[in-house]
This record gives structure tokens, sequence and C-alpha cells, in this order.
């Protein structure tokens, strides 16, 4: 309801925990036009919503051509202390890894791995 106040809303997905259901703490939420999600991103910005100011972004994908990508890998579950080295040395040995990754999400504030990160291939069979 609340992105409702900037635009029309296509699609809202709050991905949870598989195992405790629980939220995860980000989600996504998808506007009709490229214009309210300009809005939405000016006007609501670091609003709180249940004590936790809301740090809107756009999607990171958009800036990267979908042909140009071969796969996106989401890994979950990582300990704090595996960074972007370490999934890079790793995940290399499978193929050409692509754009700002390896990448490990980070709590802004603390600088400590959230636990999941990203890896991007040029081609798909590498994934």
């Amino acid at each position: 309801e609340l992105f409702l106040q900037a635009g029309a809303v296509s699609n809202v997905h709050i991905p949870k925990d598989k195992v405790t259901t629980v939220h995860q703490g980000f989600g996504f939420v998808e506007f009709r036009t490229e214009a309210d999600a300009e809005y939405a991103i000016k006007v609501m910005n670091m609003i709180k919503l249940h004590g936790q100011p809301l740090r809107l972004n756009k999607k990171a994908s958009g800036e990267i051509k979908v042909m140009e990508v071969g796969a996106n890998l989401f890994i979950g579950n990582l300990s704090e202390e595996v960074d972007e080295k370490l999934l890079y040395d790793t995940f290399s040995a499978f193929g050409v890894i692509t754009g700002n990754t390896p990448k490990c999400m980070r709590d802004p504030e603390t600088g400590v791995s959230r636990g999941f990160a990203f890896v991007n291939y040029d081609m798909f069979e590498a994934a």
C-alpha cells in the first residue's frame, strides 16, 4: 500500500528464508512506468518503515543488457568471513565472471556481510 502512493505497482516480491519463512529484510517493487519508479525513489528513500529506513534503488540489471549476461547466480548462506576475493577465486574456475561481480551484500552501517552474494557469468553453461 505504501508504494501505491508513488504510482501504479505491477508486482511486489519480498523473499523469505526457506527454512524459517521469515522475510530477509529486502524486497522488490515493480512499477508500471519508469517515471513512477523514479518518483518513488525521490519521495520514499530513507522514510522509516517499522523503525528501519527504506533504501530505494533502481534495478541494477537495467544497466546490463540481458544478452550480455549468461547467468546471474544468487549465492546464499555465506559466512561473514567470505569476501569478494574468495568468491572470485572459487567461482572463476567455472567460467568468465562479468560485470561488478562477485558482489557480497553488506550492511551499509557496519559493513558486515548479510550472508549472500551475486556472481554473473558470461555464459549460462558456466553456472
